[in-house]
């Protein structure tokens, strides 16, 4: 059984916490207590890696994130695993600018821009 929290007015501690509990099959007892919380960051986006890999065009090489969060950043992670890109633009409502500058990729605004590219920008 997974369990999921998300608190999005955190700011020093993650929004998402998540825990599962493990049962022996055969008689249904508590078997482990897991912190969740990364396995389920870097799975989600090793998904997406794995859907981007089998999926994007091979000439594909910019990247849109939209959101600068937990997600965002396993996903950039994930991704540059298995693409090479020119370029990756990040839109955020709140972060950006800061993610932008962490990552060592490009901020964008509005969100169409990061999506479009310098004309919307």
């Amino acid at each position: 059984m997974k369990l999921v929290a998300f608190y999005p007015r955190n700011i020093d501690v993650p929004t998402h916490h998540a825990t599962s509990l493990l049962f022996k099959p055969e008689t249904g007892e508590p078997w482990a207590t897991m912190d969740e919380r990364l396995v389920t960051e870097v799975r989600t986006a090793a998904v997406s890696a794995v859907a981007t890999e089998r999926l994007a065009r091979s000439d594909a090489s910019v990247l849109a994130i939209i959101g600068s969060g937990v997600q965002a950043r396993s996903h950039l992670e994930a991704l540059r695993l298995v693409c090479t890109f020119r370029e990756v633009r990040v839109w955020s409502p709140r972060r950006a600018a800061a993610f932008a500058i962490e990552q060592g990729v490009v901020a964008a605004a509005p969100a169409e821009g990061a999506v479009r590219g310098p004309t919307w920008w």
